[in-house]
């Protein structure tokens, strides 16, 4: 194609003697959809053929790598968790190597609420080929004084070569049940002393 006209191709030019076609030429070149080479240099033969003359020359393609981790969680969309305040509380995110190499040496981290403790089985990845996924599992510990409610926290995977964009992971805090009890005993042992000082002042 002419190097500025990509939408006009070429299929053939008259050239008189002595002379060079007057524009520059882009040449494209790319493998079959269903081929995707690995990194490395790989010739290509360009000629321009009129009869039987002929010439020719030989470039060089290059094919480099794309590096690119995908976070994403089995349970998406949401991007969501419960967990009970001051206990253990699982659940799993997958590590994506949507690139065309390998990506070695994997670490999930996060970005936390104060107090917290989250925890990642395994803490490392040693590879994931391209194409592939990794299955790590996250422990979410709230201090057991957390207020029940919404929180926020981001996760994010870096490897070697390429490091994933964060995601935002919404948790879901409920109090233990044991809690709810103490609620419970406390609130009725407020009614016991009204009802205490209420027959007494009554008596009176």
């Amino acid at each position: 194609t002419p190097a500025y006209e990509p939408a006009i191709r070429i299929p053939g030019m008259k050239l008189e003697p002595g002379t060079t076609y007057g524009q520059s030429v882009k040449v494209t070149t790319s493998p079959p959809p269903w081929l995707l080479p690995e990194p490395g240099e790989y010739k290509v033969m360009l000629e321009a053929i009129s009869g039987e003359i002929r010439g020719g020359v030989e470039l060089t393609a290059v094919v480099t790598a794309k590096y690119s981790l995908t976070l994403i969680s089995p349970n998406e969309p949401p991007l969501s968790t419960k967990a009970t305040a001051g206990r253990d509380n699982y659940f799993s995110v997958v590590i994506y190597n949507d690139g065309t190499a390998v990506i070695n040496d994997i670490k999930l981290s996060s970005n936390k609420p104060e107090g917290w403790a989250i925890e990642f089985s395994p803490d490392k990845v040693t590879s994931v080929a391209e194409g592939n996924y990794q299955t790590v599992n996250v422990n979410i510990k709230p201090p057991p004084r957390t207020i029940a409610g919404d929180y926020m926290f981001t996760l994010e995977a870096s490897g070697k070569q390429a490091s994933s964009r964060e995601i935002n992971i919404r948790v879901t805090v409920e109090t233990p049940t044991i809690w709810g009890w103490v609620g419970v005993g406390i609130i009725a042992l407020v009614i016991i002393g009204l009802g205490v000082i209420f027959m007494r002042f009554s008596r009176r």
